[in-house]
């Protein structure tokens, strides 16, 4: 049996002893009820997972919960990750968990796939650094708990590189098992999240600098791989966009227009907050940021070539993503990756000059990237008097209201309390040819969720109410709770 060298072996413990920090200081978060900062869409998610499991929907129906009076069969990224914690947890405590501690399990794959690419390309203690700027960039350590499909995506996607990395080193059934098993993962990464076929780039940069195909049946067999990191995506979208055009119910976007994405790419806006403030405040501890950048500067051409590729793509991602990856901070996930290795090869760079200060920086940065992070984070999780105040007004409400009723939810199209409450029905309905909330006919119960006060015409609402002879079921400052005369007409 081959033994590490004792300084490996170090770095190792070094690289175990960081993700299991991560992971212990996630835990205690994996219950919590989807109420922090991305409520949206974390509900949007859950919802359609427990309708897989209660109507026993199959994977190409997703169904969400703001389907009026109708099936609610709409659109969406590929729904596997609903599919599976759905069919596990089944709604409530047991389903929130078994989700946050999946994508937990993915946000550890892409951190130790992270640690092996950079490993096996500049070795130690690099691959150290760039697990560590990974694990506490504040977007990982929190998305990386949180109940949504980004960090699973880029973790299938960095999974899939160094697949294919690994088998392009080996020969006959290894070579082509590796191969096939890097396309799978790959293309499961982007029908899960379209944005990480910007990472397809860095498969292909390994491609020709590893095996540098030049016959015409090389060529085609890679083309073909090429193609098959997008060929599911593009089926399952397809489909998507055709559920959302039957059933009306717009659960994504696709994309932005050229036009769109060149005004954005315009402003001085889009460049400041993803280029400066994201980037020195949540994609990653400022510091790694800081060193990324001078990274890129100084060693762009000595930068492993999978490395430069990955970089590249992050900012043809950016640019892509627009305005958008500047109103959502999340939206700089798959920035992260390549921020980490650029920072890790710039330090690895630093203690080689002076091999004194390694130990040092290392230690440093060992205290310094968790602290930052944990404490960047801490107002992003939920409140638990909030979670109070939403379980006794559900209490309040079920005694009231059968829980067959369909509910009319107000919160600017946040689809929340439809999980909260576990109720369906209209969400934000308006009266034909105006901006004014209306009460369906058919609806006994009106939730309104005030949360977010200034994305729901509060007064307008409960003049709609009230016209309807609502009577109030609970009120609070989080939530108000009517109930109707059902089937007016």
């Amino acid at each position: 049996m081959r033994c590490a060298p004792s300084g490996e072996l170090k770095y190792q413990i070094i690289a175990l002893g960081v993700l299991a920090l991560y992971a212990l200081l996630l835990a205690p978060s994996l219950a919590l009820p989807p109420i922090g900062r991305e409520s949206w869409r974390e509900t949007d998610i859950l919802i359609v997972g427990r309708n897989f499991c209660r109507e026993r929907a199959p994977l190409w129906e997703p169904r969400v919960d703001a389907r009026g009076s109708g099936p609610g069969i709409t659109g969406m990224e590929f729904p596997i990750l609903n599919f599976v914690q759905g069919r596990l947890g089944c709604g409530d405590v047991l389903q929130v968990f078994t989700a946050r501690a999946i994508t937990l399990v993915f946000s550890v794959t892409a951190a130790w796939v992270l640690y092996r690419l950079t490993y096996k390309s500049v070795g130690q203690p690099s691959a150290v650094l760039a697990l560590l700027f990974f694990t506490f960039s504040p977007l990982i350590f929190y998305y990386g708990r949180s109940v949504m499909p980004d960090l699973p995506s880029v973790s299938l996607a960095l999974l899939g590189i160094w697949l294919l990395r690994r088998g392009l080193t080996l020969t006959g059934w290894r070579f082509v098992t590796g191969v096939t098993a890097s396309a799978l993962v790959f293309a499961l990464g982007v029908a899960i999240k379209l944005p990480v076929i910007v990472y397809g780039l860095a498969a292909l940069v390994s491609i020709f600098e590893l095996r540098r195909p030049k016959r015409a049946g090389a060529v085609v067999g890679w083309s073909i791989y090429v193609a098959a990191l997008a060929i599911p995506a593009f089926v399952w979208y397809s489909h998507a966009v055709k559920l959302q055009e039957r059933s009306q119910l717009y659960l994504f976007a696709i994309t932005r227009s050229p036009s769109q994405i060149l005004a954005d790419l315009q402003t001085t806006y889009f460049y400041r907050l993803v280029f400066v403030e994201h980037a020195f405040d949540t994609y990653a501890f400022p510091f790694a940021t800081g060193v990324a950048i001078l990274g890129a500067l100084r060693q762009r051409s000595s930068l492993p070539a999978w490395v430069q590729a990955l970089g590249i793509a992050t900012l043809i991602y950016l640019g892509l993503a627009g305005i958008s990856a500047a109103w959502h901070p999340y939206y700089g996930i798959p920035a992260v990756p390549a921020i980490s290795v650029i920072a890790a090869i710039e330090l690895g760079s630093w203690s080689r000059r002076w091999p004194k200060l390694g130990p040092y920086l290392l230690g440093a940065l060992l205290l310094a990237a968790p602290a930052y992070t944990v404490w960047r984070t801490s107002h992003w999780f939920p409140q638990r008097s909030l979670v109070k105040s939403l379980g006794d007004a559900r209490r309040a409400v079920d005694s009231a209201r059968p829980p067959s009723d369909r509910a009319t939810v107000f919160s600017g199209g946040n689809p929340r309390l439809f999980w909260f409450f576990d109720r369906k029905g209209w969400l934000d309905p308006v009266e034909a040819g105006t901006t004014l909330p209306r009460v369906p006919a058919e609806t006994p119960l009106v939730l309104i969720d005030k949360l977010g006060p200034d994305e729901i015409p509060y007064n307008d609402i409960i003049s709609a109410v009230r016209a309807w002879g609502c009577s109030s079921i609970w009120m609070s400052t989080a939530v108000e709770a009517w109930s109707c005369d059902g089937n007016r007409r």
